[in-house]
């Protein structure tokens, strides 16, 4: 699993190749999904590939589903379903939000740099900023100063660390700045201190 969130978060290391959705699906037509590597294809296929409005208005990288219906397209149990979920959530690399009781949306945070759909380079920075309200963008700017001015940290990665903050639900982004405290406080010293991306990924707050 370690080695697949790494090829997922880096998809051009390596090299890239074209293949036809079609060829994949028939593919899948005749081959039951062994593993988290085969899922995670799955899932990509599911997804909306272009900008034209999709089913439901879906955008690229999007796709509408349940937990259930998934478990029963990959032939799996619903545990196994929600292991590989979770693990893709946590690595910043799928957003899960609440549409209705019939399914949820799912968005593949680089789906299109992991299948290169364009020759047009999209700027992470944009990307992350495009996924936040303003809100949400005010709320995650007071985080950002305030822990980097406390912490006395160089800022860094702060496009990765706008994801790890919309992964949060809105009370554990209170916590994050409520608890912030807490944590360094906690620390033996401040040469163990976290990055703020990484105080948000592993949410250091919760502990």
């Amino acid at each position: 699993m370690k080695h697949l969130m790494a090829v997922l978060e880096n998809p051009r290391r390596g090299g890239q190749i074209v293949l036809p959705r079609r060829l994949l699906e028939l593919m899948f037509d005749s081959t039951p999904v062994k593993n988290d590597a085969q899922a995670c294809v799955m899932i990509l296929l599911r997804c909306c590939y272009d900008d034209e409005g999709g089913e439901g208005g879906l955008k690229m990288g999007e796709m509408y589903a349940t937990v259930s219906g998934l478990s029963e397209e990959l032939h799996w149990s619903k545990k196994r379903t929600l292991r590989l979920l979770g693990q893709l959530k946590r690595a910043l690399l799928l957003k899960m939000s609440y549409r209705n009781r019939e399914s949820s949306l799912f968005t593949w945070m680089n789906y299109e740099e992991t299948c290169r759909l364009r020759r047009r380079e999209i700027s992470p920075k944009s990307v992350g900023e495009a996924l936040m309200s303003e809100r949400e963008k005010a709320d995650f700017d007071e985080f950002w100063r305030l822990y980097h001015q406390r912490a006395r940290l160089t800022p860094h990665d702060r496009f990765l660390a706008m994801h790890a903050w919309t992964a949060l639900t809105p009370e554990e982004r209170v916590l994050a700045v409520e608890r912030m405290e807490d944590y360094f406080y906690s620390l033996a010293s401040m040469e163990h201190v976290r990055t703020g991306l990484n105080y948000l990924k592993y949410r250091s707050f919760m502990r």
